[in-house]
């Protein structure tokens, strides 16, 4: 909507979405009592404790050893590569960089391209464009590290499909496991650079 009205904001929106976001829920929560949230929060940690003590949750604890197990191979393989792998890699890359020295969307691809007009789906490159305003990447390294997250977050939300559906948590445990871990795919788009896929 930005681009549309010539706005180039460039990372000021990289910062001020999620700003306005917790500006809204505070102004949504402005009325609820302190005191009632403090008990709230004071009384967390028993409930919690009691919870565990009539019956550890086993699925959660196996989700997060799963989930662990899941940033550990995701971010691993990547801490070293200088770029993103392979062909598609080089157009995200080069996508991302142009938002990034437009301050937003473009119609013209100079001066790395002589193409006038930019028709491609830019969602993945606009995400990659705010790791890169928001924590002071490369395009290079943000298309490699917002690769990893979305592919992280792809594997993560199979979890309630596969829970509600198999009418256990269990289910979702091991549809996380066997996508996240055992499955070819996703993990090896490090390797094919389709991040967009994801």
């Amino acid at each position: 909507a930005a681009n549309l009205r010539g706005l180039r904001l460039g990372s000021l929106l990289a910062w001020l979405t999620p700003l306005a976001g917790l500006l809204i829920l505070a102004w949504q929560n402005r009325h609820a009592r302190r005191s009632a949230l403090l008990s709230a929060v004071r009384q967390a940690p028993e409930r919690i404790r009691q919870e565990w003590a009539r019956r550890p949750p086993w699925s959660t604890l196996s989700l997060l050893a799963v989930t662990s197990a899941l940033v550990l191979t995701r971010f691993w393989v990547a801490r070293a590569l200088p770029a993103p792998l392979f062909g598609d890699s080089f157009q995200h890359t080069l996508i991302t960089q142009l938002i990034l020295d437009h301050g937003g969307l473009f119609n013209s691809w100079a001066p790395y391209a002589g193409l006038d007009t930019f028709t491609y789906h830019f969602a993945f490159h606009s995400l990659s464009a705010a790791l890169a305003w928001l924590v002071r990447l490369p395009a290079s390294q943000a298309v490699l590290w917002m690769g990893q997250i979305l592919n992280l977050l792809a594997v993560l939300a199979l979890y309630p499909l596969a829970a509600r559906a198999g009418h256990s948590p269990w289910a979702g445990v091991a549809a996380v496991l066997v996508a996240g871990l055992l499955s070819p795919l996703p993990s090896g788009y490090i390797n094919w650079g389709r991040y967009t896929q994801l």
